[in-house]
């Protein structure tokens, strides 16, 4: 994690204030979407009194709802704004770099390393690095604010409840972490593969007319694929451990969503929790997996920065 830290240190420092403001646009937006669905239950516990006093306070909540959801635009287009930017620049200052750094070495480093793979590097590589910094950066830092304030908002509704839907979604976040892990490995080679394809591509490119002048296209055009079928035979492994990982995390969230029905439902026939609560617990929960399943996506692009 060194090299990381140092990067860190070297590009990401210096756009802290911008990260700092972003964070709080992220606060707002988060507690805006937890406060909005508490509205709604309010508003439907509200309503189901009736009277003058119910339709009064139904139009005092959907005022606050109309702000809320104007502060949640508002907030939440500036946090990518102010996350996203920097990683735009990050990405513009690895490659100055990158190139000056190439430009100061000798001979025998570019007789061990090939053309295709530092174009690779220079494109594939620093796109990476912009998602670490900008999108994944981004997301980190919402699911540090979300979750937290989700589950906050669940227990102070209904602490048993909050126990008994978050014990399937904890297991889908548990499966994901392990799925995310198999991804690193496979993201290292994805890259190497692709670096080993670019290379392939200049090669080509360069002696289209030795491979003419021989008659040998149709060879040139078998190493080409047998390097490109490797690549997507790595990407397809990708696709399919993506392919169950998600839906899994999304059925531990209708397993949740279940058990709210099942004992919320029966709380609510007993009189023990109100009709606005269970649907403000729904919303949540809702929520709180979408979160997840965001998450999973921006481990998978932590992993490929990283490498």
């Amino acid at each position: 994690m060194k090299p990381v830290l140092r990067f860190l240190r070297r590009y990401a420092v210096p756009n802290l204030p911008q990260y700092a403001l972003g964070l709080v646009m992220l606060f707002i937006t988060n507690y805006a979407i937890v406060r909005i669905p508490t509205l709604i239950g309010n508003a439907l516990t509200l309503l189901e009194g009736g009277g003058a006093a119910a339709v009064e306070g139904g139009r005092a909540i959907a005022l606050e709802l109309m702000l809320w959801a104007v502060a949640v635009v508002v907030a939440r287009t500036l946090s990518r704004v102010l996350f996203f930017n920097p990683g735009r620049t990050v990405e513009f200052r690895v490659g100055v770099d990158l190139f000056r750094k190439l430009l100061s070495l000798q001979s025998p480093f570019f007789l061990r390393r090939k053309v295709g793979e530092l174009v690779s590097i220079a494109t594939n590589d620093t796109s990476s690095v912009r998602l670490l910094i900008g999108f994944a950066g981004l997301q980190v830092c919402n699911v540090a604010v979300a979750i937290p304030l989700h589950i906050h908002q669940m227990w102070v509704t209904d602490s048993m409840l909050t126990m008994w839907c978050l014990a399937p979604v904890s297991l889908g976040a548990v499966y994901m972490h392990r799925t995310i892990r198999m991804f690193f490995g496979l993201i290292r080679q994805s890259l190497e593969l692709l670096a080993l394809l670019s290379e392939r591509i200049l090669e080509s490119y360069a002696g289209i007319g030795t491979s003419r002048a021989h008659v040998s296209e149709e060879a040139m055009v078998a190493r080409f694929d047998q390097r490109n079928r490797a690549y997507l035979d790595l990407q397809l492994r990708v696709a399919k451990i993506r392919a169950f990982a998600m839906p899994a995390l999304s059925f531990s969230g209708l397993v949740g969503a279940s058990m709210i029905l099942w004992v919320g439902g029966d709380r609510v026939i007993k009189g023990e929790m109100e009709i606005g609560e269970l649907a403000t617990f729904t919303a949540l929960l809702i929520s709180l997996v979408g979160l997840l399943t965001a998450l999973a996506w921006v481990l998978a692009a932590i992993s490929r920065g990283i490498v």
